[in-house]
């Protein structure tokens, strides 16, 4: 469902948080401007403005995706004229509902009006469902609806797209386990907010792997035998700039999950004074370790 909004501010120096303003299904509210950034770092004199995005019903249950753009701009209230200095795009979902716009300030400091702000959002394109019902958008045939409890939550979902996409769920609802009772699956020692995560990929959601989620969509993924998540994570893995995700992590993810072509890739791609620093021996496999060797005869004749 598509929407437009626009948030007002007194000012882009503020780190007041804003009103939320309503954009179809969700709500949107600036949390200030700052010279710092906690989530990357900043590009010599840049700012960073906050933008979060949720859906308007507060509900555990709820799995959502929403891609908006919008633009920054400062603004003249007696002239009624603006200023646009930026314009950005990203997606939120169950995991990811801020987005760090990062701005130059010295293009902002060439507008030419006052520093009152007006940030003009729109919402291209979203999905969300609330999954404790039994109706939800996920599910398009009652015979094809299955239930499961996890973390404490009662979750509507699809029997087919599951089983297609995991090993564990196709033998789960093709057998008799104890897991089942009363119509409805318990799936202990499963956190919601990770299961969410991989049911969005699951369902060809637009759903943000960052540094904070992989390593734990990599253990459901890898429990669940869910090869579609998998390929996600690794493609995060080998992508994710360094200063988000180390090269140290990268291999040990990509050695504790068994991702050889990851590891492959990472060691062909790093570079080898990065490489010469990290300890080879303990963390890490015969295999990692003949990599390396590999790469280091290779070098030694260039």
């Amino acid at each position: 469902m598509a929407g437009k909004g626009t948030i007002f501010i007194p000012s882009f120096y503020t780190d007041k948080t804003s009103d939320p303003v309503d954009i179809g299904e969700f709500k949107c509210t600036l949390v200030g401007a700052h010279y710092k950034c906690l989530s990357n770092a900043l590009e010599s004199d840049q700012y960073c403005q906050l933008i979060r995005c949720q859906p308007k019903t507060d509900s555990r249950t709820i799995l959502w995706s929403c891609t908006a753009v919008g633009t920054l701009a400062t603004t003249n209230d007696s002239r009624d004229e603006q200023s646009v200095f930026h314009f950005w795009s990203t997606s939120f979902g169950n995991g990811f509902t801020d987005f760090h716009a990062h701005f130059d300030a010295s293009t902002f400091r060439k507008t030419a009006f006052d520093y009152k702000g007006r940030i003009f959002v729109e919402v291209v394109d979203s999905f969300i469902a609330d999954l404790s019902q039994p109706n939800n958008p996920l599910i398009t045939c009652s015979e094809d609806a299955v239930k499961l409890k996890i973390d404490g939550e009662e979750l509507w979902v699809t029997k087919k797209n599951l089983a297609f996409h995991t090993h564990f769920f196709n033998v789960l609802f093709t057998g008799d386990f104890k897991e089942k009772s009363d119509d409805c699956y318990e799936l202990k020692d499963i956190k919601l907010g990770d299961f969410l995560m991989l049911l969005g990929i699951v369902h060809n959601l637009t759903m943000i792997i960052d540094e904070n989620i992989v390593e734990d969509l990599l253990k459901l993924a890898d429990f669940f035998r869910c090869k579609i998540v998998l390929d996600r994570c690794e493609e995060y893995i080998k992508n994710a700039p360094v200063k988000c995700l180390p090269l140290h992590k990268k291999l040990q993810l990509a050695e504790k999950f068994k991702l050889r072509s990851t590891l492959t890739d990472i060691i062909a791609k790093a570079p080898l004074d990065k490489l010469k620093k990290i300890s080879w021996e303990g963390d890490f496999s015969a295999f990692a370790r003949s990599l390396m060797f590999l790469k280091f005869r290779v070098i030694s004749f260039c």
